[in-house]
């Protein structure tokens, strides 16, 4: 018997959160560790403990932990089905910053009930040399040609150059850089790792975490989530889950966040996808400092 959304979504927690709930199978994959359900309005910040199965399928997303390389870096990508999920942008409260926009700063309680999942924007305004727009709210200067994240009216995003004439009507443009794929193939100067063009890392080590989003032929959405991997590799990484255009969004430790989210009652918990991912799991569940964009069913 073909089982309910309902039945799906249990299931999936159980993978996701490496904890066997009423209903689910023993077979689920083995996750690291596991930690209770925090409340929608925590006070305190859990500690390190992870939850990452091999592959977690959701309804509208699939999240896969990447087989480690001989670098020893760990990657995870999360691909979303957008006929049956949808894309919003939050504004931080340092980057953009300001006033004026109309989506909070933090995930809504209305949003609490139903997130499967949050990843990082991009550069500020200086470092990503382009702007952000939302509705009639534009923060900095938005570039022709910049790479861009797109969201509609319906919530379904795009990755693509910006043309100021195509694109002037969509509700929300989120730019960071120049396309790191384009046509299904790694940007021309993706294997110089220049800073100028890329980014400044920690250390100026070439290597560092990195996110990228990409968009499929078939309209999937794909986000990268990498430790310790060049700008090459990011795109290689891109490239290899389907996508056909894709930029890169944060870098360095700090600001490189992938979270995956499972409810049980009224309680959301949030989970990490990758072991060594740095800052609080509870990092948007309320104010957050920097930009960033929430997944949830349609």
């Amino acid at each position: 018997m073909p089982r309910s959304n309902a039945q799906r979504r249990a299931m999936a927690g159980c993978a996701l959160g490496g904890i066997l709930l009423s209903g689910c199978q023993s077979s689920a994959p083995q996750a690291i560790s596991s930690r209770p359900a925090v409340s929608p309005h925590p006070t305190r910040s859990p500690g390190p403990a992870i939850s990452r199965p091999a592959v977690v399928s959701d309804d509208g997303i699939t999240v896969t932990q990447l087989p480690a390389a001989k670098g020893g870096w760990e990657a995870a990508q999360m691909v979303v089905d957008q006929r049956l999920v949808m894309i919003r942008w939050h504004p931080g409260t340092v980057v953009p910053g300001g006033t004026g926009w109309s989506a909070p700063d933090t995930l809504t309680a209305r949003e609490r009930a139903t997130v499967l999942a949050t990843f990082n924007a991009g550069f500020t305004n200086t470092g990503s040399r382009g702007g952000i727009r939302e509705g009639n709210r534009v923060h900095g200067r938005l570039r022709p040609g910049a790479a861009t994240l797109l969201i509609d009216r319906t919530g379904r995003a795009d990755v693509r150059a910006y043309d100021p004439v195509r694109d002037a009507s969509v509700p929300v443009a989120r730019q960071n850089l120049d396309l790191l794929v384009d046509g299904g193939r790694p940007a021309p100067t993706v294997g110089q790792d220049d800073s100028r063009v890329w980014g400044n890392t920690l250390h100026h080590r070439h290597a560092t975490y990195r996110s990228g989003v990409g968009v499929t032929a078939r309209g999937f959405l794909v986000v990268i989530v990498a430790d310790r991997v060049t700008t090459a590799q990011l795109a290689t990484l891109l490239v290899q889950a389907g996508a056909v255009r894709a930029m890169e969004m944060d870098i360095n430790p700090q600001f490189v966040c992938l979270l995956t989210y499972t409810h049980v009652g009224r309680r959301v918990t949030p989970h990490r996808v990758l072991a060594r991912q740095q800052g609080s799991l509870l990092r948007y569940l309320g104010p957050s400092r920097r930009d960033f964009f929430s997944v949830g069913p349609r």
